[in-house]
């Protein structure tokens, strides 16, 4: 993840920084499996190589992958962050908030907690270019939850992100 960082100057149609395979539902088996991970940890593992445009290659043996790898791993709205036509570069907005814009004026934003403790984040409408004089609202889909909300004042909290987890979400700018 941290090695990408650097590369991704360079992702752009038909190039892309390969973060090599996906672990989800390897449960510690391989080499890349280590002790394996929780599902929330699965999800950010997919979250993140789904906004830096890495390629999705499934690790798991499929003949023996459980439930909860194919709902991470078939997770539609995730993986259209991922194949989006545009093949934007997502920029990191202070320490891990990545923004993404995507082809359709949508934004996709995802917020990562490594730590080993809980964090407090917050996008501000402004952290994504949108001036809050234009009197534009953010309309919030959560791709994991499938929650959905409109951010007041044009600002995403999350209090309470969970070690080892992100909120990633699509949003939509809409009037006022």
């Amino acid at each position: 993840y941290g090695k990408n960082k650097g590369i991704l100057p360079y992702s752009a149609q038909n190039c892309f920084g390969d973060m090599d395979m996906l672990v989800v539902g390897m449960h510690g088996k391989g080499l890349a499996g280590l002790k394996g991970c929780t599902k929330a940890e699965y999800c950010t593992h997919f979250s993140i190589w789904a906004m830096l445009n890495s390629p999705l290659m499934i690790g798991c043996d499929i003949r023996s992958m459980d439930d909860d790898a194919k709902e991470i791993m078939m997770n539609k709205e995730v993986i259209a962050i991922n194949q989006d036509a545009q093949c934007a570069q997502p920029y990191e907005y202070g320490c891990d908030v990545w923004i993404k814009h995507l082809e359709n004026g949508d934004i996709a934003i995802l917020l990562v907690n490594m730590k080993d403790k809980p964090a407090n984040m917050a996008v501000n409408i402004a952290d994504i270019g949108i001036d809050l004089a234009t009197n534009k609202k953010l309309q919030v889909r959560n791709l994991w939850t499938g929650e959905e909300f409109v951010a007041k004042n044009g600002i995403i909290l999350d209090y309470h992100i969970p070690e080892h987890t992100v909120k990633f979400y699509r949003c939509k700018v809409i009037d006022k």
